[in-house]
């Protein structure tokens, strides 16, 4: 987990975006993931949700919910686009990322005001709520034995490259 969220860290503040939102969502799937049961081989949109609602979206003053944060990642994974099959048939919410608080404000005063089918986000805000969500969830993962049962019950199938 520290690799990706140092890796989410870096392409930020390197002003590579694309890269860094790409692994950024896929990032959430990952983690998100091993909160599952141990008994659940998959995982699902429920997984990826219920993460961000518990450690990204408290306190990150980010106006958007799990549920358009989940379009916005299928839309962007699927075909690098804000619009995703949730925009389209359920009328969840798009998200477009703005650079700064300033703009992002009067983007959404400018094309949707009353954030009926866009939500202008802070692309730096966004990201900083990430890599501190998975801080938390690192502190959790280490005082709740639940949890981390889960989590290293899951964990021991990562694919992971030791330099």
């Amino acid at each position: 987990m520290i690799q990706l969220r140092d890796g989410v860290r870096d392409l930020f503040a390197s002003n590579r975006t694309l890269p860094g939102f790409l692994l950024l969502y896929t990032s959430i799937d990952i983690i998100a993931s091993l909160t599952r049961p141990k008994h659940a081989e998959a995982t699902n949109s429920k997984f990826f949700k219920d993460w961000v609602n518990a450690y990204m979206l408290p306190g990150s003053d980010l106006q958007c919910d799990a549920e358009a944060i989940w379009g916005a990642r299928c839309g962007l994974l699927h075909t690098l686009t804000a619009e995703s099959d949730m925009s389209r048939q359920k009328g969840t919410k798009m998200i477009s990322y703005v650079g700064d608080i300033q703009t992002t404000e009067d983007m959404q005063r400018h094309h949707d005001p009353q954030r009926a089918t866009d939500v202008f986000v802070p692309t730096t805000r966004f990201a900083e709520s990430f890599i501190k969500a998975c801080n938390i969830f690192q502190v959790k993962v280490q005082s709740d034995a639940g949890l981390q049962d889960r989590v290293y019950f899951h964990a021991r199938n990562l694919m992971v490259a030791i330099d």
